[in-house]
C-alpha cells in the first residue's frame, strides 16, 4: 500500500521511508499515537494534524508546484484527512455517553455544584486571555491561590477530565483552595487579540518563548492583584512547566511571588523524546511555518505551528532547553547571534517539586534526569513507574499515587 501512494505521488527513497511510517503511525505503540491508549480522542484528532505534516514535509521536499506529485498529494490530504475524522467519529462512538463532553470548563464546573468565575487577562503584547476561577468555599480570610497549566493542544478543561474524585482542580477546590485554571494563547479560550485577527498568520506568529515571556507573567500578576496575594502556587503539566521556566528566567522577580511550583512531567531538554513520527520530523523543524499554505492552517487543534515546531527544534537540538530557532539570520536579528538562545535553568530559583512518569515516552525519565541537574532551587523528585505522559491528568489511580502528594506539597489553604 505504502508503495502504491508513494509512487502515485512521485516520491522515493528517503521519501519513501517518511511515507510509510506515517502510513504505519497507527500502529505505533506510543502514548501520542496509539489509539486504544487515548482516553478523550485526542489521539485521532492528533493523528489528523501529523498527516498534514507528513503530506506536507514530503511535498515540500520532494515537489514542485507544478509537479504530479503536488496534485496527487493534495488528492492523498483529503483521503487521509476522511480517514481519520472516521477514525475519531468511530473513537467517539464507542466512549460512554458524558453529557459534560460538550461543556465549556465553566459548565463543566457548575455541572459539579462549585461556583466558577471568569476572568480575563491581556497580556503586555496584546493577548487576551481567559481565566476559570473555582473561589474558595469557605470565608474565613483569605486562602491560599493555586494555578493549574495545561499542556500543549489542551485548555483548562484537561483537569476536569477525570470526575471530581480525581480531578486535581475539584480535589483542591473541595479543599478550599483559590483555584485558578489558566489557559495559553491560541487555544478555545484565549483566541483573541487588541487588534490582530485569530484568522490572520500574524496572530499565529508565537512560540514556547512568547508563552512564557509575556502569557505566564500577566497570568500571575493578574491573580495575585485580584486576591491580595503576594504569593502563589504554580501546577503545571508538560509544556505548562517549560513555559513557566522560561518566565522565571526572563523575568526574575516572579520567582519570589511562587510558594510552590508543581511540574508534573515537566519538559524541558527533549533530547529522548521516543515516538516514531516526530524523531522523522525532527530534521524538518526550521520548514514549518513554510508549511502553513499547504496544510490550509495557521493553527493546529489550539496553538501555533511555531509551538509544534519547537517541540522538534529541541530535539534536534540535544541536552538543552533552547529558545525558538529562526534559522542563522533570523537568531541574528532576535537573539544577536546565529544560534538560538539557550534558557539557564540555575535561574529558575522558585522552589520546584518534579512528578515523572517511567513509562512516559513524550518527557522521558532520562530527560527528567538532565533537568534535576539544571534547576537553581530543586526541593524534591518523584517517580512513579509505570505512569505515562497522560496518566498525571486522567490515570485511575491518580489521586491515591499523585493528587494527595501533590497537595501535600502546598501551604494549607
Amino acid at each position: 500500500m505504502q508503495q502504491q501512494i508513494a509512487e502515485e505521488a512521485n516520491v522515493s527513497g528517503p521519501s519513501m521511508m517518511f511515507y510509510s511510517s506515517v502510513l504505519d503511525n497507527q500502529r505505533q505503540s506510543g502514548d501520542v499515537f496509539s489509539p486504544r491508549k487515548s482516553v478523550v480522542g485526542m489521539i485521532p484528532t492528533r493523528l489528523d494534524c501529523f498527516y498534514k505534516f507528513a503530506l506536507a514535509l514530503v511535498v515540500l521536499t520532494e515537489c514542485s508546484s507544478n509537479d504530479v506529485g503536488y496534485v496527487t498529494a493534495r488528492v492523498l490530504l483529503k483521503s487521509w484527512r476522511r480517514k481519520a475524522e472516521e477514525q475519531r467519529a468511530n473513537f467517539f462512538n464507542r466512549l460512554p455517553k458524558n453529557v459534560e463532553s460538550s461543556y465549556t470548563t465553566p459548565e463543566v464546573i457548575k455541572n459539579r455544584g462549585y461556583p466558577v468565575e471568569t476572568r480575563h487577562v491581556a497580556t503586555d503584547d496584546g493577548y487576551i486571555l481567559e481565566l476559570h476561577r473555582i473561589p474558595p468555599q469557605s470565608s474565613t480570610g483569605p486562602k491560599s491561590v493555586v494555578l493549574l497549566m495545561h499542556g500543549v493542544l489542551e485548555s483548562s478543561g484537561t483537569w476536569l477530565v477525570n470526575p471530581s474524585s480525581r480531578s486535581l482542580a475539584m480535589l483542591l477546590a473541595s479543599q478550599s483552595y483559590d483555584v485558578w485554571l489558566g489557559n495559553f494563547r491560541g487555544n478555545r479560550y484565549a483566541r483573541k487579540h487588541v487588534s490582530l485577527n485569530p484568522k490572520r498568520a500574524q496572530f499565529w506568529k508565537f512560540s514556547w518563548d512568547e508563552i512564557g515571556d509575556h502569557d505566564i507573567p500577566a497570568i500571575i500578576n493578574y491573580i495575585l492583584k485580584e486576591t491580595g496575594r503576594s504569593k502563589l502556587s504554580y501546577i503545571g503539566h508538560s509544556l505548562g512547566c517549560g513555559v513557566f521556566f522560561i518566565a522565571m528566567i526572563k523575568h526574575p522577580e516572579l520567582n519570589a511571588k511562587i510558594d510552590a511550583m508543581v511540574g508534573l512531567a515537566p519538559l524541558s531538554s527533549f533530547a529522548n523524546f521516543t515516538t516514531a513520527l516526530f524523531r522523522i520530523l525532527a530534521p524538518f523543524g526550521k520548514l514549518f511555518e513554510d508549511l502553513i499554505p499547504l496544510m490550509g492552517s495557521n493553527y493546529l487543534m489550539g496553538t501555533s505551528v511555531p509551538v509544534i515546531a519547537q517541540f522538534a527544534q529541541n530535539y534536534a537540538a540535544g541536552e538543552i532547553f533552547q529558545a525558538y530557532d529562526y534559522g542563522w539570520k533570523g537568531n541574528l536579528m532576535q537573539y544577536g547571534s546565529t544560534k538560538p538562545l539557550k534558557y539557564d535553568l540555575g535561574k529558575v530559583t522558585a522552589p520546584v517539586y518534579v512528578f515523572s512518569g517511567g513509562n512516559d515516552r513524550i518527557v522521558t525519565p532520562l530527560d527528567v534526569d538532565w533537568l534535576l541537574t539544571q534547576l537553581g532551587n530543586l526541593k524534591a523528585s518523584t517517580r512513579i513507574g509505570n505512569y505515562n505522559h497522560f496518566d498525571f491528568l486522567w490515570g485511575t489511580d491518580v489521586k491515591d499515587r499523585l493528587y494527595d502528594q501533590v497537595i501535600a506539597l502546598l501551604p494549607p489553604p
